[in-house]
């Protein structure tokens, strides 16, 4: 079972792949808070890269249902919300 990292520190071994897409989220808005919070953007240049796995073979949805096109639709939502932090710390 593969581990999730922060950094060096392994946070989670194995991962829970249904919370992962959530815990990414929160962690993108968490590091745009710091950043928000230290200053002129100008002057704090930063890389956020998020990568999604979640449309990827097993895919995770809330729904049985689920197919890839509400896969894709998750994590447009969730791009959204990351694109939402940025914007409203005046970041977008």
């Amino acid at each position: 079972p593969l581990p999730l990292f922060d950094n060096l520190t392994i946070v989670e071994q194995p991962i829970d792949l249904s919370t992962l897409q959530t815990r990414y989220v929160a962690s993108a808005t968490e590091f745009i808070d710091r950043h928000a919070a230290g200053g002129n953007r100008s002057d704090a240049p930063f890389l956020l890269q998020v990568h999604f796995g979640h449309v990827h073979v097993p895919m995770f949805c809330d729904t049985p249902e689920c197919d890839f096109g509400m896969t894709v639709s998750g994590m447009d939502s969730d791009i959204g919300g990351i694109v939402g932090a940025l914007d409203a710390r005046g970041l977008g």
